[in-house]
């Protein structure tokens, strides 16, 4: 018995693993539930390299819970009737014997195999079995080797071709659709509303924002900031409305920001000058305030001398 070093990816039988089942499952009906739970098992250790598995006999029988003895007349009636090919081997490093190369035969190598025995008395087919059926199988490994390694090359090269033109194709779109920051524009407000408006469209937003909130000295950055942002989330929520049948068409979205961002500047300036605004003294009723109180505060004051707070000191 000789044994060599051998490339398991140079013996795969099939190209699909679905293919490796679909010949198993038809062995299943040609051999008994011991035999079929034996190949089965072979299968499933010949997936990395389809139809190809490399193991001990010691591992199968564990595997398996049976005695080596019994997984050796397994694989020996599974080598003998063609199912399998049987190839021993030696370790790369340490040299002595490996574990077991084990084949599984397709369906083409089997019935040549079934034929010949067929064809033979069982003592000649009991000498000269293991060497031809071996040879059978290195024979038909070799021509599917050399077929799958021609199909890989040729897919290889089409699958490289068709990625590099998508890749060209995608860049070319890029290109077309490049965008960049309109000068002016803050980043993260160019990046947050990129989706919903095209870059001249950004630009020209946000001047008719500044403008209106420009006319208002004591805005200060923040207020700013804020009143840009909810001037456009609101211009982005009415378009979203439309489109969703739930609101009106907004005919020119320039003037509705524009109109969105005076009534917020304004607003938030006369806030600000209700709150800080000093109060003034009233003769004619004789209403006088502290020094440092404010307009709010004066307003909050009269409109509780006149009744006018409910009881969480509120204006009616």
């Amino acid at each position: 018995m000789s044994y060599q070093l051998i490339n398991l990816e140079e013996h795969a039988t099939f190209e699909t693993i679905q293919a490796m089942d679909n010949t198993v499952r038809q062995y299943n009906a040609q051999i008994n539930k011991a035999h079929y739970e034996t190949l089965n098992l072979l299968k499933q250790y010949s997936c990395k390299v389809i139809g190809v598995s490399h193991l001990k006999i010691k591992t199968i029988a564990e595997k398996l819970d049976k005695s080596v003895a019994t997984i050796k007349r397994r694989i020996k009636f599974l080598k003998e009737n063609g199912f399998i090919t049987v190839i021993n081997t030696m370790r790369d490093k340490q040299g002595g014997k490996g574990a077991n190369t084990y084949i599984i035969n397709p369906i083409e190598l089997f019935k040549k195999i079934q034929n010949e025995l067929s064809q033979m008395s069982y003592r000649k087919a009991d000498k000269k079995r293991n060497q031809h059926q071996s040879q059978q199988a290195m024979a038909f490994v070799r021509t599917k080797k050399e077929t799958m390694s021609f199909l890989k090359l040729l897919t290889s090269f089409v699958s490289n071709k068709r990625r590099h033109k998508q890749i060209k194709l995608k860049r070319i779109e890029n290109i077309k659709y490049f965008r960049a920051r309109p000068q002016g524009v803050p980043v993260e407000l160019y990046q947050r509303y990129q989706p919903f408006f095209s870059d001249a469209q950004i630009k020209c937003l946000f001047n008719k924002i500044s403008d209106q909130i420009n006319q208002y000295p004591n805005i200060n950055d923040e207020e700013y900031t804020d009143i840009i942002n909810n001037t456009l989330d609101s211009l982005v929520k009415a378009l979203r409305n439309y489109h969703r049948g739930q609101g009106d068409k907004i005919y020119n979205i320039f003037a509705y920001v524009t109109a969105a961002a005076k009534y917020q500047a304004l607003r938030q300036c006369s806030m600000k000058l209700w709150e800080n605004l000093p109060a003034f003294t009233q003769d004619d009723d004789d209403t006088t305030f502290e020094a440092g109180t404010t307009f709010k505060q004066a307003s909050m004051a009269m409109w509780e001398k006149a009744g006018l707070l409910d009881d969480e000191g509120m204006p009616y």
